[in-house]
């Protein structure tokens, strides 16, 4: 929902949320979209003004993360509805695949089904995906931050 506090049934407005993260911070999103999922249902939390709760259903969108497949939760067994976006960038010299079997290994991780979408940006680096200098170890940004 939309607006603020209650309507005026006395319904409490429901703010929709998802998780993200950058690099590190996307296998936290992913870790706490398995506990949703796990839990049965979304964490709710009641936010200023009265009337106003939070919702965060297991909705991820993560960038720059995912080689670390051994950080990844199982969320393909999990059902629960999650839904996984990762986006990597193809000159990201930090979180990159060295195989493509360690690609297939965390799609297999993801929920299947259309649930999971990994897409790879053309130029894009590690970097590109914040707000800080180029980090160590990255390419050529191809125009990102870089």
């Amino acid at each position: 929902g939309r607006g603020r506090g209650a309507d005026s049934s006395g319904t409490a407005t429901v703010v929709e949320f998802s998780l993200a993260g950058h690099s590190m911070g996307g296998y936290a999103a992913l870790r706490l979209a398995s506990e949703l999922v796990r839990s049965g249902s979304p964490l709710e939390v009641d936010l200023p003004p009265r009337g106003c709760r939070a919702r965060v259903a297991p909705v991820a969108a993560v960038w720059a993360a995912g080689p670390l497949v051994s950080s990844v939760p199982d969320l393909a067994a999990g059902g629960g509805g999650a839904r996984v976006l990762v986006l990597l960038g193809g000159n990201d010299g930090i979180a990159r695949f060295d195989t493509d079997g360690q690609r297939a290994e965390l799609e297999a991780r993801l929920p299947g089904g259309g649930a999971t979408r990994v897409r790879t940006i053309r130029g894009g680096n590690h970097s590109g995906f914040a707000s800080y200098e180029r980090a160590s170890g990255e390419g050529d940004g191809g125009g990102m931050n870089g």
